[in-house]
């Protein structure tokens, strides 16, 4: 396990069919041979115009990333 204490920032360049992603978060927990992390704290994300905030998130870096927003979740999507 590896904990990145303080402000923390992931980014996901975009690829073909793959919209490119930002997250901010702090004190994120990392378990990279499960490629899975997770935080208490505020996080939000940001792709492109859209953008979802919450408390509290986990995160899995596999081939699709999937991400669960645990509290207190917001956000806007456009479809395009």
């Amino acid at each position: 396990m590896v904990l990145l204490q303080g402000k923390v920032n992931i980014d996901r360049s975009a690829a073909p069919g793959i919209r490119p992603m930002h997250i901010i978060t702090s004190d994120l927990r990392v378990q990279p041979k499960n490629n899975y992390a997770e935080t208490d704290a505020d996080a939000r994300a940001n792709s492109r115009d859209d953008w979802i905030e919450s408390t509290g998130m986990q995160i899995w870096f596999a081939e699709r990333i999937r991400v669960k927003l645990l509290a207190k979740v917001r956000g806007r999507y456009e479809l395009e």
